[in-house]
């Protein structure tokens, strides 16, 4: 199989299948629960490094799996195939419906543990030892040593000596991430999310959104559970659009959102269909929001409902670089920034509008002065973002930049004791 097609190696389905085949034929004569206890022993490396989650009742279901595969989803596939006759072929369909639908509903009962995604050194660490089990002599200080190593991987991902901003590569949209050393404080601003024109129920697909795909697995990788606050900047898909079908898998705390928005029948709809209660969300302006030593919010003033011309602006100081972020405010809502808050500069700014030439006025980029924009657009998109005029703009000012179309995900990242650095991937 693998001479045929030796990229399948890579796959997460052959990896687990190929080891699970292994440790079953190494486990031979074994008793059952042992048996069941190695098999996930050595699985589980794997398991941590493509999903970031345990569950723990894999010990459990592992021990059904195998009598349940060999009496009834081993002989219901070949007796339906090899038997003529479609009363007999549905009715071994209906079996194997019943049982995925039951290995579904086992897969969704609460116990999985977020572990975060360990390192590929780990990973064959881990592999090499539940290895070993078999042939120790002394397997207590060998299991002694796998608890260590797992508890010190464990610590390590969910309390990092670096802090971080993200900004991902989510296509045409916005999304960013600032995460805070040990993981104290996690900050979203905006999720990405698929802009629909007038598509007819049965056009959409189903699947998973690339919200839940980049943002919530990333999030997951770093052994983060729960969003502590969710700004969203304003109405448009493009920025919002993701937050449901993350919830479904991150909690979220608190929903912000400008004075208005979280009034509006379609966004009322959205939360509806997440797993955030309408009580988590707020809505502000610049006169009742109360800034931080390192977060403050300069942008709407006033209520509105949740348009371009209402975009929260933020302006965050991650470890003494400045960054800025401005939603889709056009021109003339930057320039009311800077009119009224004409102390604020950054060295980060997150262009507005993806780019377009509706914002990142010359005024606000000389006022703000920036050493680095980060354009936030999808490949190829049908809007032509970044615009010229954008880029002439900043090329004027003489500020270089980047883009998530050209670059993918983007992050500013501190780690402990040293300068931050910008890294892209």
């Amino acid at each position: 199989n693998l001479m045929s097609c030796p990229r399948l190696l890579f796959g997460f389905g052959t990896q687990l299948s190929y080891l699970l085949t292994l440790a079953i034929i190494l486990q031979k004569g074994e008793k059952r629960i042992a048996a069941s206890l190695k098999i996930n022993l050595l699985s589980l490396p794997i398991v941590l490094y493509q999903t970031y989650q345990w569950n723990i009742f894999t010990c459990l279901f592992s021990l059904m799996i195998l009598p349940l595969f060999e009496c009834i989803i081993l002989p219901a596939t070949v007796l339906g195939v090899v038997i003529p006759g479609r009363f007999f072929s549905s009715a071994c369909a209906l079996v194997l419906r019943t049982v995925s639908n039951l290995l579904q509903f086992l897969a969704e009962l609460p116990g999985n543990i977020v572990f975060g995604k360990p390192s590929l050194t780990f990973v064959l660490m881990m592999l090499f030892l539940a290895a070993m089990t078999e042939t120790a002599k002394n397997g207590l200080k060998l299991w002694i040593m796998m608890i260590t190593c797992y508890g010190a991987m464990f610590l390590a991902i969910h309390f990092p000596l670096s802090s971080e901003i993200v900004y991902f590569d989510i296509g045409q949209g916005d999304c960013t991430l600032i995460r805070s050393r040990f993981n104290r404080e996690i900050i979203m601003i905006d999720t990405g999310g698929k802009v629909s024109f007038n598509t007819q129920k049965w056009q959409k697909r189903k699947g998973r959104t690339n919200g839940e795909t980049i943002v919530a697995n990333y999030l997951l990788s770093k052994g983060v559970k729960k969003i502590d606050r969710l700004y969203l900047t304003h109405q448009d898909a493009d920025h919002v659009a993701n937050f449901p079908s993350i919830s479904q898998t991150i909690e979220i705390k608190q929903v912000i959102v400008p004075r208005g928005m979280e009034n509006l029948a379609s966004f009322k709809k959205r939360i509806e269909e997440s797993a955030i209660g309408l009580e988590s969300v707020r809505g502000v302006t610049t006169q009742d929001y109360d800034d931080s030593d390192n977060l403050r919010l300069l942008h709407p003033s006033e209520s509105g409902r949740g348009t371009n011309d209402d975009s929260l602006v933020l302006w965050y100081d991650f470890n003494g670089i400045k960054c800025i972020f401005t939603g889709d405010l056009p021109q003339a809502g930057e320039k009311e920034v800077i009119a009224k808050h004409p102390e604020i500069n950054a060295d980060i700014l997150k262009t507005g509008h993806h780019g377009s030439k509706t914002s990142t006025s010359p005024e606000f980029v000389r006022r703000i002065n920036p050493k680095l924009a980060i354009i936030s657009c999808g490949r190829n998109n049908r809007y032509g973002h970044p615009n010229q005029e954008t880029l002439k703009t900043l090329n004027n000012a003489g500020i270089p930049y980047l883009s998530t179309a050209n670059y993918g995900m983007i992050k500013l990242r501190k780690n402990f004791a040293k300068m931050p650095y910008l890294c892209v991937y």
